[in-house]
C-alpha cells in the first residue's frame, strides 16, 4: 500500500522541515519512501511524501491478513528554528459507517474502525462526530461519542439507549438524507467516514442535551399531556426528554408544576410550515400547578418556557405528531392528514478515508510560517 501527504512551511530560508516520519502500527518510526520539497509561493515550501508499506506488519502474518483488521499511520514532521517543533497527526483504515437505521424515536447508527490493534488506536483519537445533511449541506447531529464505546471487534453501534454522547438540536423533515462520521485524534485533526443514503419516515428531531438555559432549582415540569404517553418531562431530568411523541388528539390538555406567580409559555411551530406558529400562556396557581389546552398542528415542533421576575427556565423542545389521520375543523377548514409510507432502503458501503486539515490553509502573509497545515 502507499500512504501519500504533504506538509507546508512558511518563511523560506528562515524556517526549515528537519524531518517527517511515519509509523505504521505501532513498529516504530522510519523515514517515508519519498519525500520532496518545491516552492509554493514567494514564502512558503511545500514537503510532499509518500510511503509503501505492508498493511499487516505488526497485525498478523500475511497470508492470515484481512481488510477488516485495518492499518494505523501516525505521521510526525518536525521543524527547526529557534527550537524543535513537532505536528502530528493520526490516521486508521478501514473507517466505515455501514447503516442508519431510523424504525424507532432515535436514529440507530453503526461504523467500523479495524479490529486490530484497538488500544493503540483508542489511544490516538480523542471522539467521533456524526454529521447528517442533503445536497452537500450538512448538520452535527452528535457532537461527541466517547471513543469508549468501540467494541472489542472494532464496531461502534449508539442505539436509542446510548446515553453517553452529546447531541445537537436537529430537526429533518420525513425524507432522504446522508449520513457521515468524522473522527478527531488527540492533536485535533480529523478525516471522515464514507457517506451512505438513509430514509426516515417520520422524520428526526433532537432538542440536545447540552444544558439548560437557567438552573435547575427554579424547575418546570409537565406532569401529563392527555393523549400522548409522555410521561413526567421535567427539568431535572432533560436528558430523559425524548425528542418525538405520538399524540392521538389535537386540543390535549396540559398539565405541570412551576414556582406558584410564575407564568408559563409554550409555543408551537408548525414542522410542515415553520411560518406557522402559535403561542399560549398561562399562570401558575398558589399550589404550584398549572393548565393550559393548546390547539396544536399535526406535526408540531413545542418549546415551554417559565419566567418569574429575574428567574427563567426552559425544556429542551420536543415534537409532538398526530399517529393517526385526523379530519378536524381549523379556523374554517377541514384538515385531513395521511401518513406518506415508504420502503426502508438498503445500504452497499464504500469504505474511504481521506486525512483533513483542522482549517483550510488561508493565503500567506508576510511573516507567517506554516508546519504541517497549522499557521503561526
Amino acid at each position: 500500500m502507499k500512504l501519500s501527504g504533504n506538509a507546508l512551511l512558511g518563511e523560506r530560508g528562515k524556517f526549515n522541515i528537519r524531518k517527517i516520519e511515519i509509523n505504521i502500527n505501532n513498529q516504530g518510526f522510519v523515514t517515508p519512501t519519498y519525500l520532496t520539497s518545491r516552492d509554493n509561493s514567494d514564502s512558503q515550501t511545500i514537503y510532499e511524501f509518500h510511503h509503501e508499506f505492508e498493511p499487516w506488519s505488526g497485525v498478523t502474518p500475511k497470508d492470515q491478513w484481512s481488510e477488516s483488521y485495518g492499518f494505523s499511520a501516525h505521521i510526525r514532521a518536525t521543524s527547526y528554528q529557534s527550537a524543535v517543533e513537532e505536528e502530528q497527526a493520526f490516521i486508521f483504515w478501514p473507517f466505515t459507517l455501514f447503516s442508519v437505521e431510523t424504525t424507532g424515536e432515535r436514529p440507530i447508527i453503526s461504523f467500523k474502525i479495524p479490529s486490530k490493534n484497538l488500544d493503540y488506536i483508542k489511544d490516538n483519537i480523542s471522539h467521533f462526530e456524526i454529521y447528517l445533511g442533503k445536497d452537500g449541506n450538512w448538520n452535527k447531529y452528535i457532537s461527541k461519542v466517547s471513543k469508549d464505546l468501540i467494541g472489542t471487534d472494532g464496531n461502534v453501534i449508539i442505539s436509542e439507549t446510548t446515553n453517553t454522547v452529546e447531541s445537537e438540536p436537529i430537526n429533518l423533515s420525513p425524507g432522504t438524507y446522508q449520513a457521515k462520521v468524522k473522527v478527531f485524534d488527540k492533536w485535533g485533526y480529523s478525516f471522515e467516514s464514507n457517506t451512505i443514503d438513509f430514509q426516515t419516515k417520520e422524520g428526526i428531531y433532537s432538542a440536545g442535551n447540552r444544558g439548560l438555559s437557567a438552573s435547575t432549582w427554579f424547575p418546570l415540569q409537565i406532569n401529563k399531556i392527555t393523549g400522548s404517553n409522555t410521561g413526567i418531562i421535567s427539568s431535572f431530568n432533560p436528558l430523559f426528554i425524548k425528542p418525538l411523541y405520538q399524540l392521538t388528539t389535537l386540543k390535549p390538555t396540559i398539565t405541570g408544576i412551576a414556582f406558584s406567580g410564575a407564568e408559563v409559555n409554550l409555543k408551537v411551530v408548525n414542522n410542515s410550515d415553520p411560518s406557522q406558529t402559535k403561542t399560549f400562556t398561562t399562570t401558575v396557581n398558589s399550589d404550584s400547578t398549572w393548565i393550559m389546552v393548546p390547539h396544536l398542528f399535526p406535526d408540531s415542533m413545542i418549546s415551554i418556557s417559565v419566567s418569574k421576575d429575574e428567574f427563567f427556565n426552559s425544556l429542551p423542545s420536543f415534537n409532538l405528531k398526530l399517529s393517526q389521520p385526523v379530519s378536524e375543523e381549523i379556523q374554517g377548514v377541514s384538515i385531513t392528514k395521511q401518513e406518506e409510507r415508504s420502503p426502508f432502503p438498503t445500504f452497499t458501503p464504500s469504505p474511504t478515508a481521506k486525512l483533513s486539515p483542522k482549517s483550510t490553509p488561508e493565503p500567506q502573509e508576510e511573516n507567517k510560517r506554516c508546519l504541517w497545515f497549522i499557521c503561526w
